[in-house]
């Protein structure tokens, strides 16, 4: 992909090569350079503002990022390509205060009644922190799988402030969640026409903006707050077996290339080579995708791969339960296994998301996860190999 990402850069226009530049080369630089290009013409552009600060963003020059996302934001309040960046540098940088009150725009009227047909009726519903002692209220889910997941600790404190809650989750999750403490109802989808049957409404990103995390009040449910189900759990031990003594570990190092760090959050399989060196393990993958044959081939792993045979999240959350340990990139197998209370080691890149902050090995969102973070961008080969250290560590002193 890369190689012919380059050859396209020849004879193409300057949006185009700051596009191929950052998605496909990760050339932080010369998207830098090219976008100042497009910038001395257009000063205003917003596009680019924000395509500069995330290059600045990526190789971690975060006072630079700042100034692009916020000259972006100057020029479009309501668009939230512009403030989303921009919301997410302010809670990396640690102004909780300040990120939370900017991520209010997801919400804003612009936004909602362009993308949502029909909500006009609902904004004056909106809920902010009003009291919810006997009414109803919908979590509506925003973003990605990880982030509903996250996101999902937050029904207890709905209830226990008297709120009837109902949790509309991605159609992934709906098995998986549809016992989630806290919930009156879970469903796979928030169709507008049931929303004259609540009180308020909210998106599940916001939840934190509303429930104190500008404060540092964080619910972390050393325990876990989700569950595997039940009849599944025993279907995978079954699966899972192993000789006394060894290791059961599961790993993901590849996903869909959405987010905000596009492909630099993936490692390839041939970086995880040093593990095949590690005795009393067997590996297990946790995600579902098309380079899994290629991790055995290029990393000398002996793993077994049972993703074919999960329906949804719920399989994949049951067989997390007979493992010791999962080992993930920032994706949803790290969120499940961490939400779930099991030991997860997160690998960052050097520019990590805002929910995991610049420094330290722990998460206030998730106390079961260590987090191993890169020191410089595109070089995993460090991270690998203090893995491989704690690894034999653990093969030595077996996980309880």
């Amino acid at each position: 992909m890369r190689f012919h990402a380059a050859q396209a850069l020849t004879n193409v226009e300057l949006k185009i090569a700051l596009r191929i530049r950052s998605r496909y080369l990760s050339d932080y630089a010369g998207a830098v350079a090219t976008g100042r290009l497009i910038l001395a013409s257009d000063p205003a552009d917003v596009d680019t503002l924000v395509a500069i600060g995330r290059a600045f963003y990526m190789q971690s020059r975060f006072d630079e990022a700042f100034a692009m996302f916020a000259r972006a934001v100057e020029h479009a309040p309501a668009r939230l390509d512009a403030v989303g960046p921009f919301t997410d540098l302010l809670l990396l940088l640690g102004d909780n205060r300040a990120g939370w009150r900017c991520s209010e725009a997801l919400a804003n009227n612009t936004h909602l009644l362009a993308s949502y047909p029909g909500i006009s009726q609902h904004l004056n519903k909106k809920w902010r922190g009003q009291p919810l002692a006997g009414k109803r209220i919908l979590v509506a889910y925003y973003a990605g799988i990880g982030d509903n997941l996250m996101m999902a600790r937050y029904t207890r404190e709905l209830k226990a402030a008297g709120a009837h809650v109902t949790f509309a989750c991605r159609p992934e999750l709906l098995r998986l969640l549809e016992g989630l403490e806290g919930t009156d109802e879970v469903v796979a989808t928030w169709k507008m026409e049931r929303w004259h049957e609540f009180d308020y409404w909210v998106f599940d990103y916001l939840l934190p903006a509303c429930l104190g995390a500008a404060e540092g009040r964080i619910p972390g449910y050393a325990e876990g707050y989700l569950r595997a189900p039940a009849g599944l759990t025993t279907h995978w031990a079954a699966q899972l077996q192993s000789p006394p003594g060894r290791l059961k570990v599961g790993l993901c190092w590849s996903s869909v290339p959405h987010n905000f760090s596009g492909i630099d959050r993936f490692i390839h399989p041939e970086e995880f080579a040093p593990l095949a060196e590690l005795t009393h393990i067997d590996w297990f993958i946790v995600q579902k995708h098309a380079t899994n044959p290629e991790l055995a081939a290029q990393s000398g792993l002996k793993v077994s791969d049972y993703s074919e045979q999960w329906r949804d999240f719920a399989d994949t959350s049951a067989m997390i339960a007979g493992l010791d340990l999962v080992i993930s990139i920032d994706s949803s197998p790290l969120h499940l296994a961490a939400a779930m209370g099991k030991p997860v080691w997160g690998l960052l890149p050097a520019a990590p998301e805002w929910r995991w902050g610049l420094s330290g090995e722990e998460s206030a969102w998730y106390p079961s996860l260590r987090l191993f973070r890169q020191a410089e961008l595109h070089r995993w080969a460090p991270l690998i190999q203090r893995v491989k250290e704690e690894l034999g560590k653990l093969c030595a002193t077996p996980m309880e």
